[in-house]
C-alpha cells in the first residue's frame, strides 16, 4: 500500500504523484477547508497548492475538482466559473492572482441564483440584503418529492359531455365508458361557448380555492418575516424609497409562497414596515378598512406624493461629481465617484416612475460628470 500523502503545508510535492495521490490530497485539504472562510481560505489554498501546475489539476478528478471550487466560491474565496469547463484553469488563475478578487454585487447575484450557499462571513455582512432578495430558499424533502409527481391539468383539455369530478380512477374509466360520445361532433362558425365558458369559470375557481389554502397562513407569514432584514424594511427615512422596498416586499412574499392577491398581500404588509411608517400604518389602519381603502396604495401616497418626488428630483439636479470632492477632500478621485453613484442610486428609487429607465440615468451620469477635468475627454 503507498503511504499516505502528507498534508502539512508546503511538504507535499505533487511531481511525479499519480491520480490517486493527488485526488487523496485534495480530498484531505477539502476537509480541511470546511469551517474556514474568506481571506484565510484565500492564503491557505495558495499555501497549500502553490507548487500545483495545470498538468496536476489536470490529472486529478474533474468532479472532485469541481467539488472544491464549490467549496472555495461558497465559503468567500472567487474562482471565476464564467468557463465552468475549464476546471484546471480557473484553479490555476486564482493561484496566480496576487492579491484576492474583490466580489462584485454582479457576482455575488450570479451565485446565489443559482441555488448556491453563500457562508462567507464577510460576504454576508456586506451583501446581507442582496442575498436574502435573491437566493432560492431550499426545497424540503416533501417539495423535492412533489417535484417528481407530474402535474395534472384541473380540468380536461376535451370535457366529455357528461364531466365527472375528482381524481380518475379506473372504475371511474368505466363508469364512463358506458356513457357513450357522440358519434359525429358538428363545427359550426357559431361554436356553442357555453360550455367552455363553465369550464374555464370552474378552473379560476379550482385556482382560487388552491390559493385560498396557502392565504396568509401563519407559517407563510413566518417564512416572510424570517427572510426580512431591517435593512430590508421600509420607514420613511431620508433616500429610502417605498416604491423599491415594496418590489422587495413582492419578491419575498412570492418565495415564502404569500399568492399575489390583494387579501393575501394585507396581512403580511407590516412585515415590510418599521420606524414611522410602521407607526403611521397602524394609526391609519382602520381608517382605511372602514373606507375600503387599500392600506398599501394608502401609505404610498401619503409617504410618497408630488410633494416627495419634487424633493427627490431637485437633489437629483443637484448631485455633480465636483460637489461630492468638496465634500469628500479626502477622499480619492475614485472613493468620490463611488459615492456619486451610490447617492444617484438611491435617489433614483424615489423618481417618479416616468424617469425611471436606463437612460435618464446614463444621461445624469454624464451630466454630473462632463465639466470636471477626469471625464471630458470621454464625454466630448
Amino acid at each position: 500500500m503507498a503511504p499516505a500523502a502528507s498534508t502539512e503545508p508546503g511538504e507535499f510535492d505533487p511531481e511525479g504523484k499519480d491520480a490517486r495521490q493527488l485526488n487523496n490530497y485534495v480530498s484531505q485539504r477539502m476537509n480541511s477547508y470546511e469551517d474556514v472562510y474568506d481571506d484565510l481560505l484565500y492564503a491557505a489554498y495558495k499555501q497549500h497548492f502553490e507548487k500545483w501546475t495545470i498538468d496536476d489539476f489536470k490529472k486529478s478528478d474533474m468532479i472532485q475538482l469541481g467539488k472544491l471550487i464549490n467549496l472555495l466560491r461558497c465559503n468567500g474565496v472567487f474562482v471565476n466559473t464564467t468557463r465552468a469547463h475549464l476546471v484546471a484553469e480557473n484553479l490555476m488563475n486564482v493561484l496566480a492572482e496576487t492579491d484576492p478578487h474583490v466580489w462584485t454585487e454582479e457576482e455575488v447575484i450570479a451565485h446565489v441564483k443559482r441555488g448556491k450557499e453563500l457562508r462567507s462571513e464577510n460576504l454576508n455582512d456586506q451583501f446581507a440584503a442582496i442575498i436574502t432578495m435573491h437566493q432560492r430558499p431550499p426545497k424540503t424533502s416533501e417539495e423535492k418529492a412533489q417535484q417528481r409527481i407530474p402535474r395534472t391539468p384541473l380540468m380536461p383539455e376535451t370535457p366529455s359531455p357528461f364531466p365527472t369530478f375528482g381524481p380518475k380512477t379506473r372504475a371511474r374509466s368505466a363508469a364512463n365508458s358506458g356513457l357513450g360520445t357522440p358519434t359525429t361532433v358538428p363545427v359550426t362558425s357559431h361554436p356553442n361557448t357555453g360550455q367552455a365558458d363553465s369550464n374555464q369559470h370552474m378552473e379560476e375557481q379550482a385556482h382560487k380555492d388552491s390559493l385560498a389554502d396557502l392565504i396568509s397562513t401563519p407559517q407563510a407569514l413566518l417564512n416572510l418575516g424570517k427572510m426580512y432584514t431591517d435593512e430590508l424594511k421600509y420607514g420613511a427615512e431620508k433616500n429610502d424609497s417605498f416604491t423599491w422596498k415594496l418590489q422587495i416586499f413582492y419578491d419575498l412574499c412570492q418565495r415564502a409562497f404569500i399568492p399575489p392577491t390583494q387579501e393575501a398581500y394585507h396581512p403580511a404588509f407590516p412585515t415590510m414596515l418599521k420606524g414611522q411608517a410602521l407607526q403611521y400604518y397602524y394609526a391609519t389602519r382602520q381608517t382605511w378598512l372602514l373606507h375600503g381603502h387599500d392600506p398599501i396604495t394608502g401609505l404610498g401616497d401619503h409617504f410618497e406624493g408630488e410633494e416627495y418626488h419634487r424633493a427627490i428630483q431637485q437633489e437629483w439636479n443637484n448631485v455633480i461629481f465636483q460637489s461630492v470632492i468638496d465634500k469628500n477632500l479626502y477622499k480619492t478621485l475614485s472613493e468620490c465617484l463611488e459615492i456619486m453613484v451610490s447617492t444617484l442610486q438611491q435617489l433614483y428609487h424615489g423618481l417618479d416612475r416616468d424617469l425611471q429607465t436606463p437612460a435618464y440615468h446614463r444621461i445624469k451620469l454624464v451630466e454630473a460628470t462632463h465639466t470636471h477635468p477626469a471625464f471630458q475627454s470621454a464625454t466630448t
